[in-house]
């Protein structure tokens, strides 16, 4: 899979991951940049406990514990279905 194209698609708000607010979907491409809660928060406009709730919500719907295993869902998600399509 190319991977330019596969990172354009993981941020496309139109390739949202399922089950996922918009909210927690910004949060979530923050944080697949390595952004800490405090500039996701910054650049988002929002405070570090909403952020914090944001992920927390996001790992229940990925049934994840950590941020890394939220992104790790989330890509092996992506690349499925990129796959699928080619």
């Amino acid at each position: 899979i190319d991977e330019r194209r596969f990172r354009s698609a993981l941020t496309k708000p139109e390739n949202a991951p399922k089950g996922f607010s918009d909210r927690e979907h910004r949060v979530i491409m923050h944080l697949m940049q390595g952004l800490s809660n405090k500039e996701i928060a910054q650049a988002l406009g929002l405070s570090v406990p909403t952020v914090k709730a944001s992920l927390q919500r996001a790992f229940a719907v990925a049934r994840v514990r950590t941020r890394s295993q939220l992104i790790c869902a989330l890509v092996d998600n992506r690349a499925t279905e990129l796959a699928d399509r080619s």
